[in-house]
């Protein structure tokens, strides 16, 4: 499959991330320390303690209060840690390699085992990689990193105390986000198939899967980060402040689910992608619906909200929407789940499923009064059987997080770990061997590009690649208008709002920022910007090209683990539809068993999305032997399927636990839990 469509869809901007608000506070402490450093006459001390309040600032935009402070507190201490270790043995060849290599081993080892812990890691390997790199005299050390941590700690005196970013409703702006992600995913299906089928009602192909040579990759599943974060959101949430509106966002949060689970699978059919009037029309109103439900709920106008007021998604707008599925595909649609005619072989039409979601989305929710997503297993406490009977302690802690000595990680995170650490050290190795100026670009290049994934290492290289010649012809532009130094200050400034406002709009122009503002703050110290600009073009092409011929030498290829990884779907599925049907039964387990079982199945789901999309993307010859790789998208779209599905059941069956449920409600979990176990046995006669 060619890779111009994945290449395409890296430089994707998303629009609803630009922040200029958050960029601007963020900035106002780099500003505080640049002309602090100016005034006392040592430019140098407000450069090296912008470090710290950099990073501190790109940490501040993520999460939630409550979290987002703790992690900035530590990527102040660890990056000052860092930049003490890095200047150290900055001056000594094989101290400073030695240390790089090590450093990076166990960091990214960490960071993949706690992938909430990925940033904080990142950002360790790249202080270590800048201070080594720029080999101070030792006695200059001690004093550059408490600068790195002086200007950390501003950033989080004023984000996180003084001026904090979204402090009291973070949570619905994370929900209305989920929606956002959606939307966008929604809109990627402008993309023709490559193939023409036979004709369907309303001009499109049969509605059977897309091969791997009909649709972009980047478009086969949604950004899953968003959900991440939400469900993040109110798992933080303290005991004494969850609320009535806490309870409506974490159903609505459950119904996005369910809903990202039947859009994945709709998003598989061909039909909705034709390029036809009927399915323009239908993906435009869809796209309107999922933002009109994004704003009602960041507005906190909507009943889904959990506070009184007008729909989030008008009864007019979900009118439109079935007449437009309905001339699209008519036949699909009059597949409606839970009526005759609503299942073919036990399976349920994946539009019929979104559609229906996606009226439960408009309808007030039945608030809890306890924090189910923070709840320990029901095991752990004999209250916490009898679901009558409260334990707050038990309702409100989350399970302790694992010690670092008892993490392990997988033989593919070591590989990965590995592979990086020995990439960064080799490449720290030949430019301290060449002398060359400014090299720990090239190592700090290998270090941003390389991934685990071979689609993640080839999109960040891309755009990485354009945003940084971006910078440099912008760079050389403001050079030959204004080459006076006494813009430095101002430019290194502006160069970092634009970094933080473009954080979450997209990699491309997010690179382009960052590469601005390294090469305005070099050039503050002394060097031409024509000399900086160049040379972080040509360390980032050789970069670029040494991360991804370590990816080719030490392949970590994961299109052979989609059988597996869509099989245990399967499996966990079986045990969340078995979970379900023990809760309409008189002694039901608890709640937050009954989460446990769907969180694990939302888990093994994402990894297999992107073992699917590995499968979707990696060069044939990596797996040639492999037949299954041209079935994994199928596979994928009717467990995703079933997914929406058990999501939608599980909504259900909620409202009256132990209370028995309706025939009807638990053929059709029966019939879920059908579906799993064929697919199970299915993909495990393929792999023998």
């Amino acid at each position: 499959m060619s890779l111009a469509p994945v290449l395409l869809q890296s430089l994707k901007v998303n629009a609803a991330g630009w922040r200029p608000g958050s960029a601007t506070r963020c900035a106002l402490v780099l500003g505080l320390v640049l002309v602090g450093g100016s005034l006392l006459g040592h430019p140098s001390w407000g450069v090296a303690a912008a470090i710290g309040a950099f990073n501190a600032g790109l940490v501040s935009l993520s999460g939630v209060y409550r979290t987002r402070l703790r992690t900035m507190i530590q990527v102040c201490l660890v990056t000052f840690a860092c930049a003490l270790l890095g200047g150290l043995v900055g001056t000594s060849l094989p101290l400073a390699v030695l240390t790089l290599t090590l450093g990076c081993l166990l960091f990214t080892a960490y960071g993949e085992m706690v992938p909430a812990a990925a940033t904080l890691t990142l950002q360790a390997i790249m202080t270590l990689l800048i201070l080594s790199g720029l080999r101070l005299p030792p006695s200059a050390v001690p004093g550059t990193a408490l600068l790195v941590l002086l200007g950390g700690a501003a950033q989080v005196l004023v984000l996180g105390v003084l001026w904090p970013l979204g402090k009291y409703q973070p949570e619905k702006r994370a929900v209305s986000l989920v929606f956002a992600a959606l939307a966008d995913f929604v809109q990627g299906w402008e993309q023709p198939a490559a193939k023409k089928g036979r004709a369907a009602p309303g001009g499109g192909p049969l509605p059977d899967q897309l091969s791997p040579s009909q649709l972009s990759p980047g478009r086969l599943f949604p950004d899953d980060a968003p959900f991440r974060d939400a469900v993040a959101a109110l798992a933080s949430v303290k005991p004494g402040t969850w609320r009535v509106s806490h309870s409506a966002l974490r159903v609505l949060l459950e119904e996005a689910e369910g809903l990202r689970a039947a859009l994945i699978s709709l998003g598989l059919q061909p039909w909705v992608r034709a390029q036809n009037e009927q399915a323009r029309l239908f993906r435009r109103v869809l796209v309107r619906v999922l933002t009109q439900l994004r704003q009602s709920v960041r507005q906190g106008e909507s009943a889904a909200a959990g506070e009184p007021g007008r729909p989030p998604v008008s009864s007019g707008a979900l009118r439109a929407l079935r007449v437009a599925a309905d001339r699209a595909a008519p036949r699909l649609l009059a597949l409606h789940p839970g009526q005759p005619g609503g299942e073919v072989d036990g399976e349920s039409s994946p539009l019929a499923l979104a559609l229906d979601l996606l009226e439960r989305l408009s309808l007030p929710v039945v608030p809890a009064a306890q924090n189910p997503m923070a709840q320990t297993p029901a095991a752990q406490t004999p209250a916490a059987q009898n679901p009558t009977v409260q334990n707050p302690v038990a309702q409100t802690d989350a399970p302790p997080a694992p010690r670092l000595w008892q993490l392990r990680p997988s033989p593919s995170q070591w590989q990965h770990s590995l592979r990086l650490a020995l990439a960064v050290g080799l490449s720290d190795l030949l430019v301290r061997l060449l002398a060359l100026p400014h090299g720990y670009w090239l190592p700090l290049t290998v270090g941003l590009v390389l991934r685990a994934d071979y689609l993640t290492t080839v999109t960040r290289g891309a755009a990485r690649l354009l945003g940084t010649l971006a910078a440099v012809l912008l760079g050389l532009l403001v050079g030959l208008v204004h080459p006076s130094s006494q813009l430095d200050t101002l430019l290194v400034l502006a160069a970092a709002w634009l970094a933080y406002a473009l954080l979450q709009v997209g990699y491309a122009p997010f690179s382009a920022a960052v590469s601005l503002y390294v090469i305005f703050s070099v050039s503050a110290s002394g060097l031409s910007q024509g000399a900086v600009a160049e040379g972080r073009l040509v360390y980032t092409v050789l970069g670029g090209v040494l991360a991804l011929v370590a990816f080719l030498l030490w392949p970590i290829w994961q299109a052979g683990t989609a059988r597996e990884r869509l099989r245990q779907v399967a499996l966990r599925q079986q045990e969340y539809a078995a979970a379900l049907l023990r809760f309409t039964q008189t002694e039901p387990p608890s709640e937050a068993a009954l989460e446990e079982f769907r969180a694990a199945a939302r888990t093994s789901r994402v990894a297999a999305e992107g073992a699917v999309m590995a499968a979707a993307v990696e060069p044939r010859w990596a797996s040639r032997s492999d037949p299954f790789r041209d079935l994994a998208q199928a596979n994928m779209a009717r467990l995703s399927a079933n997914a929406a599905r058990l999501l939608a059941l599980q909504l259900t069956v909620r409202s009256s636990p132990g209370h028995g449920a309706d025939p009807a409600t638990r053929r059709a979990l029966e019939a879920s839990q059908g579906v799993a176990r064929q697919s199970e046995q299915e993909l495990t006669e393929q792999a023998g």
